[in-house]
């Protein structure tokens, strides 16, 4: 039999025979904590007041946080690197907060290294398996959190770094509004793109909120294909904001799009105007310097457009 468990907090877990499997998971304060009589392997899991033991068919404990006294870890491990220390230190006052079922850590254990294809899985369960679900914490942040190479938090949970560890990188990014020059003021379900651009190799960054600004007598955006939109109209100006929006995997340099806005054009009061991309906030820990690119739509009018209505409705 096998056992998977995801994010599981609180429980007792307590298997006779079979294989068992957990990412990122918080134990905290149980008696039993996991004792199991077969193979156990562990991904990321936070052990607090309370005990992983293997009683046969072997531990595998990879990038797992223990505190201590007592101790959390029974028996041997096989394979994977771990972090057992003094409670005050790897928690100090924090406390496991039954609310969302988890303990927060201080920074003193960002130092585990990223896990990769080379460890130890269970028969049935392939390592990419296993590393999907480690893209992001047991609060669903991004792992890494920050953007210091293939360094993470040992345990459940992912925090940034501060002054006593290792510094954050220097990141330069461009957000670049795209040109559209000779629009067809006809055209329906139009694109948009945002571009960015970063100037070292990112990955697992989230913009928390990113603001564009377009006249809606020329443009009248519908959706986007990444984040969530939000509309605020003032005078004659759309004010789009984007939260949670994912920023793509970036080489050096690399420009990607970075969301697709799509909506109508229009043959309204005006026959061009500015794409005003107004302002960004990252999420994530690290010194950010941010250029944002202004773009421009051109409406390509001829005689035949001129008959059209300048008084655009959308459609409901």
């Amino acid at each position: 039999m096998l056992k998977r468990v995801f994010g599981l907090y609180g429980e007792e877990v307590t298997e006779t025979y079979g294989t068992f499997v957990a990412i990122n998971c918080t134990f905290y304060n149980n008696d039993g904590g996991i004792c199991i009589h077969g193979p156990t392997f562990l991904y990321h899991c936070t052990f607090d007041m309370n005990q992983s033991t293997g009683v046969s068919g072997g531990l595998y404990s990879y990038n797992c946080l223990y505190s201590s006294p007592p101790t959390q870890m029974g028996g041997s491990v096989i394979a994977g690197v771990n972090l057992i220390e003094e409670r005050d230190l790897v928690f100090g006052d924090n406390q496991f907060d039954p609310a969302v079922g988890y303990i927060i850590p201080l920074p003193f254990v960002v130092s585990a290294t990223q896990l990769n294809n080379t460890i130890q899985t269970p028969t049935g369960i392939t390592a990419s398996e296993i590393l999907a679900k480690l893209t992001t914490d047991q609060a669903n942040k991004p792992r890494p959190y920050s953007t210091n190479g293939n360094i993470v938090t040992f345990g459940s949970i992912e925090v940034g770094k501060d002054s006593n560890t290792l510094e954050p990188v220097d990141v330069k990014f461009y957000i670049r509004a795209s040109e559209h020059p000779l629009t067809d003021p006809t055209s329906r379900n139009y694109r948009i793109p945002i571009y960015v651009k970063a100037s070292e190799d990112i990955s697992n960054v989230i913009i928390e909120k990113l603001v564009v600004e377009i006249d809606r007598s020329i443009f009248y955006p519908r959706r986007v294909d990444n984040g969530t939109m939000l509309l605020n109209f003032i005078d004659t100006v759309i004010e789009m904001t984007f939260t949670n929006v994912q920023v793509p995997e970036l080489k050096v340099d690399e420009e990607k799009v970075l969301l697709t806005i799509r909506g109508d054009v229009i043959l309204g009061g005006k026959d061009s105007n500015d794409i005003f991309v107004k302002s960004v906030t990252f999420s994530g820990d690290f010194n950010t310097d941010i250029e944002l690119l202004d773009g421009y739509i051109t409406i390509d009018i001829c005689q035949d457009s001129i008959l059209m209505l300048f008084d655009y409705v959308p459609a409901v």
